[in-house]
């Protein structure tokens, strides 16, 4: 994956729409478009792959749902967006960062862009200081008592490392302080940067969080 970008799978049986979504995001900046045509392909494409943000189209949502749930238990930080024509009449029960409704034959893909840039923040990344960001996750502060060990479960994770490798989250922040910030409804659009392990992690109180290699 390429620096400060997301990889977006679309998972959907409409093969014109997943030739559609190729297209449309093919020269997009921040967005890497793949496909899947079933739920099992999903999954693979999951596990084998650098996912970050998983769309699952159907015209029943528990059937798009349902894709959804297994995402999240193969990688319980992966980004959802829930794309379907019966929204007023189903429940995202949370496995959904986003819901967005479906009223024509063809999928809107501008607005379904912005809502993967919403679900990961990657229009939000300071690239000031370098365009080499990772998208770690999109975490749910509420569901997560204990920030710190999440952030750093996660990072270790992602580069490869055992967790207990990793410096304790305090040599670098205030974990009551992150949680405080991260965690408050009030906490508006906060985002907080900190070292860890040789990156620089950014976490947004929206739920998004990045890293890089910290520039010497």
């Amino acid at each position: 994956m390429q620096g400060s970008t997301v990889a977006a799978l679309l998972v959907t049986e409409r093969a014109a729409e997943r030739e559609r979504f190729v297209d449309f995001f093919a020269t997009d900046r921040e967005i890497l478009p793949s496909v899947a045509g079933s739920a099992e392909a999903a999954l693979s494409s999951l596990d084998a792959t650098d996912i970050d943000c998983v769309v699952s189209e159907a015209p029943r949502a528990e059937r798009a749902l349902s894709v959804l749930t297994a995402a999240r238990t193969v990688r319980a930080t992966v980004a959802t967006v829930l794309l379907t024509s019966d929204v007023p009449n189903s429940r995202s029960d949370g496995v959904a960062d986003i819901v967005l409704r479906r009223t024509a034959a063809k999928t809107d893909l501008p607005r379904l862009g912005e809502a993967i840039r919403t679900v990961t923040g990657v229009a939000e990344i300071d690239r000031s200081g370098g365009n080499d960001w990772r998208f770690l996750g999109r975490f749910d502060w509420a569901e997560s008592p204990d920030v710190g060990t999440a952030i750093v479960t996660a990072l270790a994770g992602a580069i490869g490392r055992d967790a207990l490798e990793i410096d304790p989250l305090y040599d670098s922040v205030d974990p009551g302080a992150l949680a405080q910030l991260v965690g408050s409804d009030d906490s508006g659009p906060v985002v907080v940067q900190f070292p860890l392990a040789e990156y620089v992690v950014s976490a947004s109180a929206a739920g998004p969080v990045w890293y890089r290699p910290e520039v010497a």
